[in-house]
């Protein structure tokens, strides 16, 4: 073999190494990279789950976060069942206990439908089986005589209240009546006793009045003793006064003269001397009617009492 055959040879092993080599390096470097590529593809695969679970929470968060949005959600409905239930409520109008301004203090107040009264006898007796209930001693109820205008009772005016009266009394007298009025009951005293079953019952004495408020007095009292003729014709219902058989000259008994709180008033008697019905006006703008001394007294503490101003 010549010397130029034996360099070529020795070039192309050389050369065969080289390649040789040169593609285990290669492979190598490709290996460590995809190594390093896998690595990192792990890294971040393992940094994306804790960023998750960091973000979703443990097993317990959860059922906290499941267990607050269902109590969110049914306080929600309950919250807007009872607000549709205020809603409700309110468009609908609450009944509401009567206690009006009246012309003196009262305990009790009571408000009495007169829509379907026709005559005078009817109001006088539904008024007078009112005033009956019993009291405790030394009260006073308020009787509000009302109207239905439609769906709303509203009292009735002063005048309504004369008509339905069918009070005789005279035009002078009623032209200085105001607008303020009141009728109550009186208790003089109560006790309490036994019925023939054993059953304990309140027994009250109680005694209507009417007040009127008055614009003219000097009118007022000349028209009332002008009216003294019928007067106990036109209160006998209310005032529960015993007329029958023999006692119906009671309506023709002149009434007297009695001071009563150091004030004039007007006095019927029945024949024995037992008192049967008073006028008084306990000042110069009001009248007062009743049956009972006691009551004039009480009638007229509260009357001052509602007129005495506050220093």
């Amino acid at each position: 073999m010549d010397e130029k055959e034996i360099q070529n040879n020795t070039k192309n092993n050389l050369k065969t190494i080289h390649t040789y080599t040169s593609d285990m390096a290669d492979a190598v470097r490709e290996n460590e990279m995809s190594v390093i590529k896998i690595a990192l593809a792990e890294k971040e695969k393992r940094e994306r789950e804790e960023i998750y679970q960091e973000a979703s929470g443990s097993g317990v968060n959860k059922f906290f976060w499941v267990l607050g949005g269902i109590i969110f959600i049914a306080g929600s409905l309950v919250g807007g069942y009872f607000l549709y239930q205020k809603n409700k409520s309110a468009s609908i109008a609450p009944e509401v206990k009567i206690r009006t301004e009246a012309l003196i203090s009262y305990d009790e107040e009571v408000a009495l439908d007169t829509s379907n009264i026709n005559t005078d006898i009817e109001l006088g007796t539904l008024i007078k089986e009112e005033t009956k209930k019993p009291l405790a001693k030394g009260q006073i109820k308020s009787i509000l005589l009302q109207e239905k205008v439609g769906e709303v009772e509203t009292p009735i005016s002063i005048e309504k209240f004369l008509t339905l009266f069918d009070l005789d009394a005279p035009q002078a007298l009623v032209r200085t009546f105001d607008t303020d009025y009141m009728i109550g009951s009186y208790v003089a005293k109560s006790t309490t006793t036994t019925n023939a079953e054993g059953e304990e019952q309140v027994v009250a004495e109680t005694h209507p009045f009417l007040i009127f408020k008055i614009k003219d007095y000097n009118q007022a009292y000349a028209s009332m003793l002008a009216w003294e003729d019928l007067l106990l014709n036109d209160m006998f219902v209310l005032f529960d006064t015993d007329v029958a058989g023999e006692r119906s000259v009671l309506f023709d008994k002149p009434w007297k003269d009695i001071i009563l709180d150091n004030k004039d008033a007007r006095i019927l008697y029945d024949k024995d001397g037992k008192d049967i019905l008073f006028y008084i006006f306990t000042s110069k703008d009001t009248l007062l009617i009743t049956d009972s001394k006691q009551a004039i007294k009480e009638v007229t503490a509260r009357l001052r009492a509602k007129e005495t101003k506050p220093i």
